[in-house]
């Protein structure tokens, strides 16, 4: 009965008491929350003025913010790929050594999340300040990457430019009768160090790679607790923006990065070497890229540290009274960050959620559809691996050079995922597809995908002759009938030089006149070594002499000049000072501005068939084949130039044009199957193993699928090489490739991973419609929501959904559950314990 007059002077108050009760509620609550409100104040230690608390501004932070995942993800998913290639040249790697230093960061970032994820949001910890020494470590990883081009000698192309054997013979012609070693003391010394460069580098993206993790988490938490809940998707919908733009830069920096040549600070000119970025042998620079990233990450690290522990929140009486226009009007929908609790709470203690953490994995795992929809997750994501190696085979097979290669990754191919990504999203929003209906239309994608990339395998351009690998010594493509060795056939050294004690230990490639591609000028059996200053500036070697270069017949001759001159070859000079003999057809034009009758092969005197040198020379003579000097030939034609230029034989193929538009559709379609199938596996978890379960979805797609396939997809590519280089003994990287074979193999397994994600993804569809079917019908899943698009659009960029929310200090929660309790304190003072029920 006490509650009686109580409850009647309760209903007594007119709306004018509860105004005046909800007024005097809000500013207890203000007050209060003032009290309890952190130091905002900006600095570093005890130095904070107060001219620099404009810096406590969410949207600076944001800035800062993303201009640091600008810089990280330009170097890390950008521009290192696009590098792969020049540092296998330069420190004669072989592919799966790069495979492993495109792992390595991510490799990193497994080692330290979990504790980045407990410790990082600690109660008391500043995550600004965690993020600014992360982005000191990052700057510190990416200046290490770049350390091995300052402790390495000078790449070396042609021993004759380095100084201290300037006097020696050179040693890419045939010297019949004397030793022609390539290895001495210091060659061996700078081979045997080449392991300690990589492993400089290995680790310098290992560091990287930890000090990364918390840059996405911490930073996506801390403006989730700093800004109002419809300013929230802007925000960190910004960074997702700028993620996915980091990519195509990072391919354009290093398109311009290995255009300059790699020693051009210890000032050697490449013109004097002979070598211009389309050359095989040019190395670009490489490292440059590693410090300007690491030069801008260290600019976004200092501003970091100004920033205060905490932001000023909105008043809660603003977010009380936004909360229902808020739900409404969303700047960025596809955003939404609630979702649930940390994985890790640092409120708990470590052993205690560890026991929570292992009860959650073993529902997560007992989970059919959810664990078959991971598996299919990381086989499309494998495929990223593969395109790691894109740049190399557009360079192998269409003979692009790197540069450009880059280019067109950067700008083209890309974006084309992007906008698939992007766009499954919105057709999932528009139709509102079941997770049913989500799978099957990600499987339609795969298979679809798969369908537009079959021309793939029959896109490339033929294989310049090179021989003893591909073409026996003394034939040429233009020979009718030509064999073809196989591998087990391989045998640089021939009849024609054997005498010449050539070396396999520097790869000098020369394209002679019969259209064949040599390993050295030596293998070539030249004797004579010619130097010019070509028009454009660049040194050009020209090799005379060679004992090994192919015998055309005289009908292949006259078809190689009706081809430049017309079919009844009317017109074609007799043999002078302008007869290309088909030079257009093998040689570059650029190449091709000597002479014939200067390079041709002077009437030297033989005995026995083998050509001996002049009595002006020098040279001594080659012990070759006897058919070394034709002397046959069409009618006034006055034999073929016997010549080699310091360039490999190129052919023209411009089929590269219609592989990249193949390789755009064929990924746009794969990349609408991304999201759908995030969508789903966020729909086969329960709301309790929600988030936990996103995690193990992360970890076990970069275990088995982002780590480990560059490394897989660079040991295939191994298996495809037929040339290796070798330096004192020591395998290098490989100087040519089965073409076929690297097509076969790389599409292949693409291809095989693609599938295989699409059946499985069928399989998943089959048992979700299975277990929809057996549940009751009230708890049956609606269409797919803006919550489950933007949460799969947060794990695809990587972002580790799992994790995100750890490091939250829970100010929110903590002020919420506060709020009410003084509400109901208020409540019971004004109007006694009738209504404990707090104001809404």
């Amino acid at each position: 009965m006490e509650n009686g007059p109580a409850s009647s002077r309760h209903h007594d108050y007119d709306d004018k008491t509860f105004t005046e009760a909800a007024r005097d509620l809000n500013g207890s609550i203000m007050a209060d929350t003032h009290e309890k409100e952190e130091d905002v104040r900006c600095g570093i230690l005890c130095c904070k003025p107060k001219w620099a608390a404009w810096l406590a501004n969410p949207k600076l932070f944001v800035l800062c913010w993303c201009l640091a995942i600008l810089m990280n993800i330009i170097l890390a998913a950008g521009y290192v790929n696009g590098v792969l290639t020049t540092l296998e040249k330069r420190f004669q790697l072989q592919s799966k050594d790069l495979g492993i230093v495109a792992s390595a960061a991510d490799i990193g970032s497994m080692v330290t999340v979990l504790f980045v994820t407990y410790y990082g949001g600690k109660p008391g910890n500043s995550r600004p300040k965690i993020l600014g020494v992360g982005l000191l470590g990052l700057a510190l990883g990416a200046f290490l990457s770049g350390l091995p081009h300052f402790v390495a000698p000078a790449y070396e192309v042609d021993p004759e430019s380095i100084p201290n054997l300037s006097s020696l013979e050179s040693k890419d012609v045939c010297l019949a009768n004397k030793t022609n070693e390539w290895c001495g003391k210091d060659a061996a010394a700078a081979t045997s160090s080449q392991g300690g460069w990589f492993a400089l580098l290995v680790f310098g993206q290992f560091i990287y790679g930890i000090s990364g993790t918390p840059l996405m988490p911490l930073g996506t938490t801390f403006i989730d607790d700093h800004v109002r809940k419809e300013s929230a998707p802007l925000y960190i919908g910004t960074s997702y923006i700028v993620f996915g733009l980091g990519p195509p830069l990072g391919f354009v920096l290093s398109s311009f990065a290995v255009r300059i040549y790699v020693d051009i600070d210890k000032g050697i000119d490449p013109a004097t070497l002979g070598l211009t970025p389309a050359n095989p042998l040019w190395v670009g620079a490489w490292w440059i890229g590693f410090f300007i990233c690491g030069a801008g990450l260290l600019a976004t690290a200092f501003p970091m540290f100004f920033f205060p522990h905490a932001l000023k929140r909105p008043s809660d009486s603003d977010v009380i009274q936004k909360k229902d226009k808020s739900e409404k009007k969303k700047m960025l929908p596809m955003m939404d960050m609630d979702r649930g609790p940390p994985l890790l709470d640092p409120a708990k203690g470590l052993w205690k959620q560890i026991k929570g953490m292992t009860k959650s994995l073993k529902e997560v795992l007992t989970n059919g559809v959810f664990l078959v929809l991971c598996l299919s997750g990381v086989c499309m994501v494998s495929t990223f691996g593969a395109f790691s190696f894109m740049p190399k085979y557009l360079e192998l097979q269409f003979g692009v050079p790197k540069s450009q290669a880059n280019m067109l990754l950067g700008i083209v191919m890309l974006p084309s995922t992007v906008f698939g990504i992007v766009g499954s999203g919105i057709v999932i929003k528009k139709f509102k597809l079941t997770p049913v209906q989500c799978l099957y239309m990600s499987a339609t994608s795969v298979f679809l995908s798969s369908l537009i990339s079959i021309p793939m395998f029959f896109l490339t351009c033929p294989q310049p002759p090179m021989a003893g690998v591909t073409i026996p010594y003394g034939y040429s493509p233009f020979m009718p009938n030509a064999p073809y060795l196989k591998n087990g056939d391989i045998n640089l050294i021939s009849s024609c030089n054997t005498g010449c004690n050539c070396n396999l230990d520097k790869y000098s490639p020369v394209c002679g006149s019969d259209g064949v591609t040599y390993f050295s000028g030596c293998h070539a059996g030249c004797t004579e070594k010619q130097s010019f200053m070509h028009p454009m500036g660049i040194m050009i070697s020209n090799f005379s002499r060679c004992g090994c270069l192919a015998d055309l017949p005289p009908e292949v001759l006259m078809k190689m000049m009706a081809e430049k001159f017309g079919k009844s070859g009317a017109g074609a000079p007799p043999g002078g000072e302008d007869n290309p003999t088909g030079q257009k057809t093998h040689i570059d034009p650029m190449w091709a501005t000597a002479s014939p009758q200067k390079l041709a092969r002077s009437n030297a005197n033989t005995t026995d068939g083998v050509p001996t040198m002049n009595s002006n020379s020098t040279k001594p003579s080659v012990p070759g084949k006897e058919n070394a000097m034709p002397g046959n030939g069409p009618p006034g034609f006055q034999g073929m130039p016997n010549f080699a230029i310091s360039f490999p034989c190129r052919t023209d193929c411009n089929k590269w044009g219609a592989f990249i538009a193949v390789f755009v559709v064929g990924g746009f379609a794969s990349s609408f199957g991304f999201i759908p199938v995030i969508i789903s596996i966020l729909r086969a978890l329960t709301p309790e193993t929600k988030s936990f379960g996103m995690g193990v979805q992360t970890v076990l797609m970069k275990l088995l699928g982002f780590i480990p396939s560059p490394i897989y997809f660079g040991a295939l590519i191994d298996t495809t090489c037929r040339l290796w280089s070798t330096t004192c003994g020591k395998q290098g990287s490989c100087l040519l490739y089965d073409l076929d074979k690297n097509r076969y193999a790389y599409f292949g397994l693409i291809m095989a991973l693609r599938t295989l994600g699409g059946f499985l993804i069928l399989f998943a569809a089959y048992l979700f419609k299975r277990r929809e079917q057996n549940k009751p019908l009230e708890s049956k899943n609606g269409g797919v929501t803006k919550q489950d698009i933007a949460a799969s659009l947060g794990s695809l960029t990587g972002s580790m959904h799992s994790l995100d929310r750890a490091g939250h200090d829970h100010p929110h929660h903590d002020v919420e559950r506060d709020t009410e309790d003084l509400r109901a304190n208020i409540w019971r003072k004004k109007f006694g314990d009738a209504d404990h029920t707090p104001l809404a």
